[in-house]
C-alpha cells in the first residue's frame, strides 16, 4: 500500500472545514485510495470475540477504492456480525501513519473500537486496543484480495475430562474461531486460530493445516484439518464440511492441552453453523482390514456402514466382520480376482471402499451406511449423495443403483444417471476412473433420533466372465432442521 495516510478526520474537524478545504481532503483521499487498490489489497477479513467468551462474530474491514463521489464514502469502516446476527460497525476517525505502512488507524463507535495497523504493502495486519460493549476483544484478520476470500469460521470448545481445571473443569464453553485460506478448498498450513482461556488467547497462526481429503466437486467438500497452539502441549485434529448444496461450512473436531500443572486435558470443539448436521463417510484411512462397532485403525464402523450379500454372509449392524469376504485388504489400481470387499486406491492419495463382484459376491448384494438425526428437532429435508470409481477391466456389465429409507425397511430408488449406474460391458485398459457422483434434496421429516439409510445396490447386467470393480468414494445425507 505505498504511502498511504488513510484518512483520519474526526466529526469536529469535518463541521470546521470550509468547502475548499473538505473538497482538498477529498481529494487527498482519492489519491489514497487508488494507492490501496493498486496493491491489491483493500479489505480484510477476520475473526473476532471477546476475551470472556461471551461474544465472537466475524469481522469486514473496507479502505476506500477508486474514484470515491464524496468524502463519507472515502472513510475506512468495519463491521462485526455477531454469531447471533447483530452487526455493529466503527469508522475510522484519526491516523497514525508511519513511512512504512498504517500504525494504529483508530476505528471507533459506541460500540466498537480498535486500532488496525499494517506494513506498506497492506501485508501483516494486526489490530490492538480492541474493546466491545466496555469488554476486552481480540481481532485476527487475513487479507480479502477477492478471487477467492478467506473463509471465517465461529465456534466454540468444551472440556470432556478437565478435572481441578479452574476454568475449562467448570464446563465453561470458550471460542474457538477458525481463519482458513482462500475459502478453505485448498491443502494450505495457512490455517489461523482463536482459542481462548481465562482472557487469553492461545491460537496460533502458524503450524496449522487444512488438506482436501474427500468430495463431491460443486457438492460437499469434506477436509481434515489440524494443528496446535501458541503454547506447548496443545492439539486439535478435526474436520471442515463444506456444502454448495446447502450454502453453509462448518467445523467439528477434538483437542487436548497436556497441561504441567492439571495433567492431559481434552474435549471437542464445533463450529456455530455445521451444515446442520452432516452425516459423511469418506475411506481415506481405510485399509481392507473389515468392520467393527469399535474399530481400530484401517478399520470401518459396523454401526455406521454394513455390507450385504457376500458368499461369506451378510453383516448386521454392530457386527464384527474382519476376515474373508469382508476383509480382503488394500489394492493400489485394481486387478484383484478375489470377490470381496477391498480398499481400493484409485489414484495416488485417493482411497475407496472397493467391491470385486464374483459369481456368489455382490451379485446381489449392497452397502448401507445409516446417519441419524442428533440435531435435537425434527428434519425438514435431507440431502443425499454418493461418488464411484470404476474399474472396467472385464467383460460383464454391472450395476451400482442408490436407494434410501427413513425406516431401514421400506427403500425408494433415487431416479436419476447419477444414481443409476451400470458399467460399459466391453472392458478397457483405462483403469479405475470417476464413474459419478452427485446430490438430491428429498423433502421429509425425519424425527430427532431417527435415521435416514443410504443403500447402494449391485447386481450383474449383462456380458460374460469376470466382472468388474467398483470404488464408494464418498457417501453423505446432509440434515436440515
Amino acid at each position: 500500500m505505498k504511502k498511504i495516510a488513510l484518512i483520519g478526520i474526526a466529526v469536529l474537524a469535518l463541521v470546521s472545514c470550509s468547502k475548499d478545504n473538505v473538497a482538498e481532503i477529498a481529494q487527498q483521499t482519492e489519491a489514497q485510495a487508488t494507492a490501496i487498490v493498486t496493491d491489491n489489497i483493500n479489505a480484510y477479513v477476520g475473526v473476532f470475540t471477546t476475551m470472556d467468551s461471551q461474544y465472537r462474530a466475524t469481522v469486514a474491514i473496507d479502505f476506500p477504492t477508486g474514484n470515491t463521489a464524496t468524502l463519507t464514502d472515502a472513510v475506512a469502516k468495519a463491521a462485526i456480525t455477531l454469531n447471533s446476527g447483530e452487526v455493529f460497525t466503527a469508522t475510522a476517525i484519526t491516523s497514525a501513519q508511519t513511512k512504512d505502512g498504517i500504525a494504529g488507524l483508530l476505528f471507533t463507535s459506541d460500540k466498537l473500537s480498535f486500532r488496525f495497523s499494517c506494513d506498506k504493502n497492506g501485508e501483516n495486519a494486526v489490530i490492538t486496543e480492541a474493546s466491545f460493549k466496555g469488554l476486552n476483544a481480540d481481532i485476527l484478520l487475513a487479507a480479502n484480495r477477492g478471487a477467492a476470500p478467506p473463509l471465517t469460521i465461529l465456534g466454540t470448545y468444551v472440556c470432556l475430562d478437565c478435572g481441578s481445571h479452574p476454568v475449562l473443569g467448570t464446563g465453561a464453553t470458550q471460542t474457538f474461531n477458525i481463519i482458513l485460506p482462500e475459502g478453505g478448498d485448498i491443502n494450505s498450513t495457512a490455517v489461523s486460530t482463536q482459542i481462548i482461556l481465562d482472557g487469553n488467547n492461545f491460537g496460533s497462526g502458524s503450524g496449522n493445516e487444512i488438506s482436501r481429503t474427500q468430495f463431491i466437486e460443486g457438492y460437499l467438500r469434506n477436509a481434515v484439518i489440524a494443528g496446535g497452539g501458541s503454547i506447548p502441549g496443545i492439539s486439535w485434529e478435526g474436520e471442515l464440511f463444506k456444502s454448495s448444496a446447502l450454502t453453509c461450512e462448518g467445523v467439528t473436531g477434538s483437542w487436548e492441552l497436556d497441561s504441567p500443572t492439571y495433567g492431559l486435558l481434552n474435549g471437542t470443539f464445533v463450529s456455530d453453523t455445521r451444515c446442520d448436521f452432516v452425516g459423511a463417510l469418506a475411506f481415506n484411512n481405510y485399509d481392507g482390514s473389515g468392520f467393527s462397532p469399535t474399530p481400530t485403525a484401517g478399520q470401518l464402523d459396523s454401526d455406521k456402514i454394513i455390507v450385504s450379500g457376500m458368499s461369506d454372509g451378510s453383516m448386521n449392524y454392530g457386527d464384527t466382520a474382519v476376515t474373508g469376504d469382508f476383509a480382503r485388504g488394500f489394492d493400489v489400481g485394481g486387478g484383484v480376482t478375489t470377490g470381496g470387499v477391498y480398499s481400493f486406491e484409485v489414484s495416488a492419495g485417493t482411497r475407496t471402499l472397493g467391491v470385486q463382484p464374483g459369481g456368489s459376491d455382490f451379485t446381489p448384494g449392497y452397502i448401507e451406511y445409516k446417519v441419524r438425526n442428533t440435531t435435537g428437532a425434527p428434519t425438514s429435508s435431507f440431502v443425499i449423495g454418493a461418488a464411484f470409481y470404476v474399474n472396467n477391466d472385464q467383460g460383464r456389465a454391472n450395476s451400482f443403483n442408490i436407494q434410501y429409507s427413513t425406516d431401514g425397511t421400506t427403500f425408494t430408488p433415487l431416479s436419476g444417471s447419477t444414481f443409476d449406474y451400470t458399467s460399459v460391458e466391453a472392458a478397457d485398459a483405462a483403469g479405475f476412473t470417476f464413474a459419478f457422483g452427485g446430490s438430491t434434496t428429498k423433502n421429509e421429516v425425519v424425527a430427532n433420533g431417527d435415521y435416514v439409510y443410504v443403500r447402494i445396490l449391485g447386481d450383474d447386467v449383462g456380458g460374460s466372465g469376470s466382472r468388474d470393480e467398483f470404488g464408494l468414494l464418498v457417501v453423505n445425507v446432509l440434515m436440515n432442521n
